[in-house]
């Protein structure tokens, strides 16, 4: 498979992220307001931190663009896109419908993508040229 390290390491993160959050789902969720209607909890920052420090200890020179940080000019050919809770509303208010979101976008293209549901315990992933997967089955 292309971009298999890539892919085995954006998917352990993405699952050890998504441990973090089914926990974070059993106990009280605080948030603040980040603009008009958009939350942010303690737990997208940790799920932010987890996914990181994983990808960054095996590609320190990659770039990151996630929804909790600010971004930074490009300085790589790579770049993790990086939603660390997708519905943080449905978080909040204990709705099982949110996601851990990562893809890897390289030069220009976009080559992974993983979706990861803890609480439904569905991951989707596609990768460019090999298909795309829910559970490990290919979709058709």
């Amino acid at each position: 498979m292309a971009f298999q390290t890539e892919f085995n390491l954006a998917l352990r993160a993405v699952l050890g992220a998504g441990k973090i959050l089914k926990k974070g789902a059993k106990t009280a969720r605080d948030y603040r307001l980040k603009g008009a209607i958009d939350l942010v909890t303690e737990w997208d920052l940790k799920s932010q931190t987890h996914v990181t420090e994983i990808i960054r200890r095996r590609f320190p020179d990659h770039d990151f663009l996630s929804e909790e940080a600010a971004a930074g000019p490009r300085t790589s050919p790579s770049c993790w896109i990086l939603d660390p809770i997708d519905g943080t509303t449905n978080f909040v208010h204990g709705f099982p419908f949110y996601a851990v979101s990562l893809a890897l976008l390289r030069e220009e293209e976009l080559v992974i993508g993983i979706v990861h549901n803890p609480e439904l315990e569905e991951t989707y992933w596609a990768v460019r040229g090999e298909g795309a997967f829910l559970i490990g089955e290919r979709l058709r």
